[in-house]
């Protein structure tokens, strides 16, 4: 098996045989968001929430994107 290291440092492992599911994708994606610094740049360029209620503004931005990456 081959493995590629990027530099986000995220593990690349080729040659799996397993059967996914469509939603296999989605913690890859959410973990490269979160390492590239996405959330974090979300939270210090959106406006901040008046109340401490729901998601913050990275959580929301993560949210969208799983949404956007999954839609139809």
């Amino acid at each position: 098996m081959k493995r590629n290291q990027s530099s986000l440092g995220v593990i690349l492992t080729g040659g799996l045989k397993e059967d996914v599911t469509p939603w296999a994708g989605a913690s890859l994606l959410i973990e490269l968001y979160r390492k590239a610094g996405v959330e974090a740049a979300a939270e210090r360029a959106l406006p901040k929430k008046k109340s401490s209620k729901g998601l913050r503004e990275g959580q929301m931005v993560e949210s969208f994107v799983l949404l956007s990456a999954y839609s139809r």
